[in-house]
């Protein structure tokens, strides 16, 4: 991957999420408003034992964290953002052996809201996995609320 101006933003998005840390979710593409995210397979990220799949979770959890990617690149600052909606449809079971590839991109932004759309698929496969659509909100500035 070529240095961008969002690289170093998006590297911190990734890395400010311990759960993208513990599972090992690592950037391997991006452009604005656009990110690509790659998952190791490993044997603690099977679900299913007799046929070797992921849990159904791990493909959200990647498809969430390339989307947030995605949405802060098009907004081309570094800033919190929080998943508002997510909708996935799993299409077919991968194998925890294959590597998880994910590519996202925000389609639509509009003040504070952006619109993401990625596939997740096995890595060296075309077919995905699963279809994600989800909606980000930028979050306010901490002002000292309590919740």
């Amino acid at each position: 991957m070529t240095d961008n101006p969002y690289q170093a933003m998006a590297k911190r998005f990734l890395e400010a999420i311990p759960h993208n840390q513990a599972l090992g979710i690592e950037l391997i593409g991006l452009e604005r408003g656009r990110a690509r995210c790659r998952l190791a397979g490993k044997p603690e990220l099977q679900g299913d034992p007799e046929r070797g799949l992921y849990f159904p979770s791990v493909l959200l959890t990647l498809a969430d964290a390339a989307s947030g990617v995605a949405f802060v690149s098009a907004l081309g600052e570094m800033v919190s953002v929080a998943t508002l909606d997510l909708r996935i449809d799993y299409l077919r079971p991968v194998a925890v052996a294959d590597a998880l590839v994910v590519d996202a991109h925000c389609y639509r932004y509009s003040g504070d809201v952006g619109f993401v759309q990625c596939d997740v698929m096995a890595e060296g496969s075309d077919v995905p996995a699963a279809r994600v659509t989800s909606s980000f909100m930028r979050r306010a500035a901490h002002r000292g609320e309590t919740a």
